[in-house]
């Protein structure tokens, strides 16, 4: 029969091994909003982004005025 102390240290391996391995598969979420005014403070900006990576490329997209993009990716380890 296991002592207390060893079934505390295989809960709190299991426990480390559960949220490592949840973490892992975490994915990261990029929300871009614009609220960028012209140099005399209107608010008719729209903002061109062009988001890539090594792996992925996103393309360009346009975003006016307090208008959202959105992505998300899973980051390599």
């Amino acid at each position: 029969m296991a002592s207390f102390a060893q079934n505390v240290q295989l809960l709190s391996l299991l426990l480390a091994v559960f949220l490592t391995t949840c973490d892992a598969n975490a994915r990261v979420r990029v929300l871009i909003t614009n609220e960028i005014s012209d140099y005399q403070g209107k608010p008719n900006v729209t903002i061109t982004l062009h988001c890539r990576s090594r792996d992925d490329d996103l393309g360009s997209h346009e975003v006016p005025y307090l208008s959202n993009y959105e992505f998300t990716f899973k980051p390599s380890v």
